[in-house]
């Protein structure tokens, strides 16, 4: 499924980025593709955490340690992507557009698992084995 996804997504990539993936001969399919397999792997979990039906959802200690370290990744991904649009600014005075299509890619990312990784650090700080997240319904 992931792969069937990547196709469209690929399609989609900037055409600055498709041209300097052919000249490097980077496959971009197959990074889209590892994206996607993020995505289909926390997609459930959020879901199964909405479906509790409690005030708060339990996070196991392994699947909160993976997320944890999955925003991490993406943190550090935003901020080479911020340090790498500046330095190109700072270069030639022009905006790389690859660049910021990461950087905003990057910057969603982290924001979908933003509020895990604040409730994960809380936890952490508590001393706390299990994460408990707030399972907000919409009225």
């Amino acid at each position: 499924m992931a792969g069937l996804l990547a196709v469209p997504l690929s399609w989609m990539r900037p055409t600055e980025l498709q041209e300097r993936d052919e000249e490097t001969g980077v496959w971009d399919l197959a990074a889209d593709w590892m994206q996607l397999l993020d995505t289909m792997a926390m997609l459930p979990q959020f879901v199964q955490f909405r479906s509790a039906g409690n005030d708060e959802a339990r996070v196991s200690p392994t699947l909160a340690t993976w997320l944890a370290w999955i925003g991490l990744a993406r943190l550090l991904a935003l901020l080479s992507g911020v340090f790498n649009m500046l330095e190109d600014w700072e270069e030639s005075g022009v905006w790389n557009h690859v660049e910021a299509f990461y950087t905003i890619c990057s910057a969603v990312n982290l924001m979908m698992v933003g509020q895990f990784m604040f409730y994960f650090a809380k936890s952490q700080w508590l001393g706390c084995t299990d994460v408990m997240l707030p399972v907000f319904v919409p009225v």
